[in-house]
C-alpha cells in the first residue's frame, strides 16, 4: 500500500475561485485564490488509530483555477495527491529537502495511479 493508510477516510470539497480566496484568507491569511488546501485532523505527531476507521482531514480543490492550468483530468490528479500528501505530513514548504521528498512521493503515487489506470 502506498501510503499505508488502509482505514483512512478524507473528504474532497470542490470549490469555485471565490470560494478558495475566503478559505486562503480565513485560514492561511493570505487574501487570493489558490488551487487545492488541505485540512488534516491528526496532528503532525499523532498516530492514525489501528484497525479502525478514521477521517484523514479535507483536500479543498478550485475546479475553476485547475480548469485553467492545463488537461483537467491530469491537473485534478495532481492536486488530489498534493492535497493528500499534505494530510499525511508532508509540507514543501518547510524546506528544499522536504520539497524535494514531496515532489518524489507525489511523482510515485501519480505514477501508481496511473498504472493501476492501464491495467485491463
Amino acid at each position: 500500500m502506498l501510503l499505508n493508510l488502509r482505514h483512512a477516510e478524507l473528504s474532497i470539497v470542490l470549490v469555485n475561485d471565490s470560494r478558495m480566496q475566503e478559505l486562503n484568507s480565513n485560514y492561511r491569511g493570505i487574501d487570493k485564490t489558490t488551487d487545492v488546501l488541505s485540512f488534516p485532523l491528526l496532528e503532525a505527531d499523532e498516530q492514525p488509530p489501528k484497525g479502525q476507521y478514521f477521517l484523514l482531514g479535507d483536500i479543498v480543490i478550485n475546479l475553476h483555477l485547475a480548469s485553467r492550468m492545463g488537461n483537467f483530468e491530469e491537473i485534478l490528479l495532481e492536486l488530489l495527491v498534493h492535497g493528500l500528501l499534505h494530510l499525511v505530513g508532508f509540507d514543501h514548504e518547510k524546506s528544499k529537502i522536504e520539497d524535494k521528498k514531496m515532489k518524489k512521493a507525489a511523482e510515485d503515487m501519480i505514477n501508481a495511479i496511473k498504472k493501476m489506470d492501464n491495467v485491463s
